[in-house]
């Protein structure tokens, strides 16, 4: 993704995220070069992804849209560029922060695909004008019902914390819980009409 690409995820998607985030907490900021840092890192992540997972040949081959917003998960929860502002009443217990690069990676990540739901229905994409994926662009993916106190995305956004901690972070298996969610969303949406 060249610069003026990024530019364009940025101010549509990552930018918008991180200000619902600041809102509820204004001691949150944008790391300074985290734009670049974070292009730079999207890039290296997705050409190793196609390196290593997908080039079987010769041929010039394109990351589906799942695999896309995987390599973008990543690229946000490593490079960690939402940070805090520490004063001396910080007591470290602010759980909602420790999760927040994690929170934006999601959002950022459901947004692109959005974005390429959009574009299909926009091409007249038979296959996605239908009205659950028009539901799902109007609304928002839905999600399972969890067993734990935390929602399906919240749940979500732990368990890769945890796993970077431990550094880990599977792009093919994040592809796949993507495609599982956009799928869910559609099955949800087509029984509610």
């Amino acid at each position: 993704m060249n610069k003026l690409e990024f530019s364009e995820l940025w101010e549509k998607c990552v930018k918008p995220t991180y200000d619902e985030l600041a809102a509820e907490d204004d001691t949150l900021y944008i790391r300074d070069g985290s734009f670049d840092s974070l292009c730079r890192l999207y890039n290296d992540i997705k050409n190793s992804t196609k390196k290593i997972y997908m080039q079987e040949s010769g041929e010039k081959i394109k990351l589906d849209r799942h695999k896309i917003a995987a390599c973008m998960a990543k690229a946000i929860i490593l490079e960690r560029p939402v940070c805090k502002r520490i004063d001396e009443n910080y007591s470290g217990k602010e759980l909602k922060f420790v999760i927040a690069n994690e929170v934006l990676a999601f959002s950022v990540s459901m947004e692109i695909l959005k974005a390429y739901i959009k574009l299909k229905i926009e091409k007249g994409d038979p296959d996605y004008n239908k009205a659950e994926y028009k539901k799902i662009c109007e609304s928002d993916f839905a999600y399972p019902p969890t067993i734990m106190r935390v929602d399906y995305r919240t749940s979500v956004c732990w368990a890769w914390h945890h796993n970077v901690i431990n550094g880990h972070f599977d792009v093919l298996g994040t592809a796949n819980l993507f495609f599982m969610i956009e799928n869910y969303s559609a099955q949800v949406y087509k029984t509610q009409q």
